[in-house]
C-alpha cells in the first residue's frame, strides 16, 4: 500500500504531454513529490500498465529512504546477470514491484504487462528483468 501526502498532481493534455517521448503516461519527480500525467490516460482511468502507481512508489521510496541512498540504488543492479542498469536497479525494482503487485490485484496478467512493455522495447535484458519481477509476484 503506498500512503501519501501532499503529493501534486498535474494533469496535462495528450498535445502538450508529447515532448516527454512516446508511449509516457506519467513521470515522478521524487524530491518535489510531483507527478505529470498524461490526461488521455489517468484522467479517463486508462492506465493499463498502472505507471501513475509506478511513479507513486518512486515518491514513496525517495522519501522514505532519502535522496542519497534513492541515488546510490539507481546504479545497483538487482539481479547481477542481467547485463543492464535500468531497469535492473533497485530504484526501479521496487516501483515496478508496487506496479505488478497492483496489477495483479486488478486482474490484469503478467503477459499483458510484458507486451505493453515491449512497446517500449524488445531488447532482450529488459524482458528477463521483467520476467523474473513478474515470476515472483504471480507465484
Amino acid at each position: 500500500m503506498i500512503i501519501l501526502s501532499d503529493v501534486v498532481l498535474f494533469s496535462i493534455p495528450n498535445k502538450d504531454f508529447a515532448f516527454k517521448g512516446k508511449n509516457r503516461t506519467s513521470e515522478a519527480h521524487y524530491k518535489q513529490k510531483l507527478i505529470l500525467c498524461n490526461y488521455e490516460y489517468i484522467d479517463r482511468g486508462d492506465d493499463p500498465n498502472a505507471s501513475f502507481i509506478h511513479n507513486l512508489a518512486h515518491i514513496q521510496q525517495y522519501q522514505q529512504i532519502g535522496e542519497d541512498l534513492f541515488n546510490k540504488y539507481q546504479s545497483e543492479k538487482v539481479f547481477k546477470d542481467i547485463d543492464c542498469i535500468y531497469p535492473n536497479n533497485k530504484v526501479e525494482s521496487y516501483a515496478f514491484s508496487i506496479e505488478l503487485k497492483y496489477l495483479k490485484s486488478m486482474g490484469v496478467s503478467g503477459e499483458f504487462f510484458m507486451k505493453f512493455m515491449s512497446r517500449y522495447s524488445n531488447d532482450a535484458n529488459r524482458e528477463d528483468f521483467f520476467k523474473r519481477i513478474i515470476r515472483d509476484i504471480y507465484k
